[in-house]
């Protein structure tokens, strides 16, 4: 399974500057980075480092810390939700999560849209675009983005192989997004959104048979520990 359209934006609750430079504050200043990632994604990394330039930009003035792994308990499917409200001052708003509360937003890049990574960087700047406008009415400013390359998807089983459809058949499948939810349902599979925070213990504890994941990633959740298969 071939994915792609995997763009976060990274938002600051509105109420806020945004970063002009040195002169903009005049006091110290500690924001919160909600980050759903694990702290060993590459992703990960890149914000650490974001929060290193962000400091030396501003002397010192502007400190971000970066949460990783959900540890500040907020969702990725509530993001428009907590972020405006300022309960962490930036994050990362992943729009295959907000079906529920923008499905606008969810559907305007579809998970296989496009079949290369030539398509997927002329999308990149239109994506933004979208992105930063529809963004804008949930009171979140963007202030910058991070693009995933296309990935293959695996499906990741936890007792029994899944070579084909029919064997996801009467097998509970965790995705991502809202649209993957309809095609795996319109393949007669039953599927539900679960943060990749909660995949793990999903598997270990039943709440889904089989997770979609790509592998290149699987070791970052420690998978391996819970899906005894991957196809």
């Amino acid at each position: 399974m071939r994915v792609s359209g995997l763009i976060a934006a990274l938002g600051v609750a509105t109420g806020l500057s945004l970063l002009t430079g040195a002169s903009a504050f005049a006091a110290d200043f500690e924001w919160k980075f909600n980050n759903g990632l694990p702290e060993t994604r590459n992703e990960s990394q890149e914000l650490n480092a974001f929060a290193e330039a962000v400091a030396k930009a501003t002397d010192g003035r502007l400190a971000i810390q970066v949460y990783h792994g959900g540890s500040l308990g907020l969702k990725n499917e509530d993001v428009l939700r907590w972020l405006p409200s300022g309960v962490s001052e930036m994050g990362l708003v992943w729009a295959n999560y907000v079906g529920r509360d923008a499905p606008e937003l969810n559907a305007i890049y579809i998970q296989g849209s496009v079949g290369s990574p030539e398509e997927h960087l002329r999308a990149l700047p239109v994506i933004r675009d979208i992105y930063e406008q529809e963004f804008g009415k949930w009171d979140i400013v963007t202030a910058g983005f991070m693009a995933l390359p296309m990935l293959e998807a695996s499906i990741f089983c936890a007792d029994d192989p899944v070579r084909t459809l029919a064997d996801l058949e009467g097998k509970k499948l965790r995705v991502w997004s809202k649209d993957q939810v309809d095609t795996f349902e319109r393949l007669g599979v039953s599927a539900q959104i679960i943060p990749q925070t909660e995949m793990y213990v999903a598997l270990r504890t039943g709440v889904v048979d089989c997770a979609v994941y790509p592998a290149l990633f699987a070791h970052t959740v420690s998978l391996q520990e819970v899906a005894k298969y991957a196809s």
